[in-house]
């Protein structure tokens, strides 16, 4: 039977993530690193504790391009860091007298009213209806005014502010994370994961992916439609499996099915531990019955995809898997499993799309990255490889496998790209040099420096 390397499928990971957090088309690319523009190099002296500095830089960009709203916006953030937001009200108030920049300065006193705290919401939201009766295109009026509803628990103004800042800008995946963050709130949670289905694909920024899996992670949270009787019970199988307790973990599952016969989540957990204790008739019967009772359950989708995996019939686990990305496109577990099937049966190309995603929902988990990048390399994207394996560096300056791998690279692309061959080969040397310092006695680095260097 096949099994994963290094992975166990003890319980699918969204069942304890949602838990804990609720309770041939080109490879898909993840956010890449801003370009080092002025201004965000300028709010980047507010990260770095320099608001005073940033404040100033801001000013002078804004003197020249006073309609870039991102730039207002960094200036008060700067402003409020700095403790001078007096001193960006004073500069507002001076735009309000010119008539042609009076929309932008409402707009900037909407932001330093906001900056304020709570108990300056009405101010703010006053300031932002005069901006947009000035700026009326403007579609991140709108959604700033959502934001300030919802921190209110405004839930249908914030609604509707939410709309009119998609139907002026359809294409910003914010505004369509915090709409469905308010019909969630609401209920409406098949509407809510209709608006969020489309996210990963529009290149969100990371704040917009992280808050998109919260909402998906409240919509998907396993023990919502468990008798509330039941629910630490349940919790205490989801531990017992975690923590390697399988017939226990069973024993207390059909305990709970015995008072409760048709819970999804006592079945699902049923199916895993039988599956855990490779009993795949149990464990695949006890599946199909929570899907039964609850259609829509990403975590039955993903054990019957795990079960099939192990069984090497492929193409099934496939569909299960890929149903359950469908459902929630925003559980990691689902991509690496999508990943990892796809690289089991060389499909480079798709296991790269999988670990794309996967890093965008986990940027920080550099095991992803390593991933991400070896797709990238077996289906001949070198270039892409090349970039996330230097993002690697950004961090981690002495990892020994990125720099290695590099110098290969580009030991390869020398051969590959006669025209930058001499930037390859320079390249190459001194990724490759830096690992030799690294490690001195490794001789695989030695031999590819040597034919670097020869």
């Amino acid at each position: 039977m096949y099994m994963l390397p290094g992975k166990r499928f003890l319980v699918p990971g969204m069942l304890l993530a949602l838990w804990l957090a609720g309770c041939h088309r080109p490879v898909l690319r993840p956010e890449p690193s801003p370009a080092p523009t002025p201004a965000l190099e300028a709010r980047q002296l507010t990260r770095l504790g320099r608001p005073g500095e940033a404040m100033e830089r801001l000013a002078r960009l804004l003197q020249e391009n006073p309609r870039d709203l991102a730039v207002q916006r960094w200036y008060v953030e700067a402003a409020r860091a700095a403790g001078r937001l007096d001193q960006a009200e004073r500069r507002y108030r001076r735009l309000e007298k010119k008539s042609r920049l009076r929309g932008l300065a409402n707009y900037g006193l909407a932001m330093v009213e906001a900056a304020r705290g709570p108990g300056h919401l009405e101010p703010a939201l006053d300031r932002f209806r005069q901006a947009a009766g000035l700026l009326p295109e403007a579609a991140d009026i709108p959604y700033r005014m959502g934001l300030l509803y919802l921190l209110a628990g405004r839930n249908q103004e914030a609604l509707a502010a939410f709309a009119r800042a998609m139907q002026l800008d359809g294409q910003q995946p914010a505004y369509r994370v915090a709409r469905a963050e308010v019909l969630s709130r609401l209920g409406r949670d098949g509407e809510a994961m209709e608006l969020l289905r489309p996210v990963l694909d529009m290149q969100p920024e990371q704040p917009v992916v992280q808050r998109a899996r919260t909402v998906a992670a409240r919509i998907y949270d396993p023990t919502r439609d468990s008798d509330p009787e039941v629910v630490t019970d349940l919790r205490k199988v989801m531990d017992l499996l975690t923590r390697d307790y399988v017939q226990q973990a069973l024993q207390l599952a059909n305990k709970v099915l015995d008072r409760f016969p048709r819970d999804a989540l006592a079945l699902t957990l049923k199916g895993l531990a039988h599956s855990r204790l490779l009993n795949n008739g149990e464990a695949v019967a006890a599946l199909e019955a929570a899907l039964a009772s609850q259609p829509g359950n990403p975590s039955a989708l993903v054990g019957l995809g795990d079960i099939y995996f192990r069984l090497e019939r492929f193409g099934k686990a496939r569909r299960y898997y890929e149903q359950a990305a469908e459902l929630n496109p925003f559980d990691p577990e689902v991509h690496q499993r999508l990943g990892e099937l796809a690289s089991a049966r060389r499909e480079h190309q798709l296991a790269a799309q999988s670990f794309a995603r996967l890093v965008m929902l986990q940027p920080r988990v550099l095991q992803n990255r390593y991933r991400y990048a070896l797709e990238l390399y077996s289906a001949n994207h070198w270039h892409q490889a090349i970039d996330v394996y230097r993002g690697i560096l950004e961090e981690k300056p002495d990892d020994l496998e990125s720099l290695v791998r590099l110098g290969s690279l580009h030991l390869l692309l020398s051969r590959r790209e006669a025209a930058r061959k001499k930037h390859h080969l320079q390249q190459a040397a001194r990724y490759l040099r830096r690992a030799r310092e690294i490690n001195p006695e490794n001789q695989a680095i030695k031999e590819m420096l040597q034919q670097v260097e020869k």
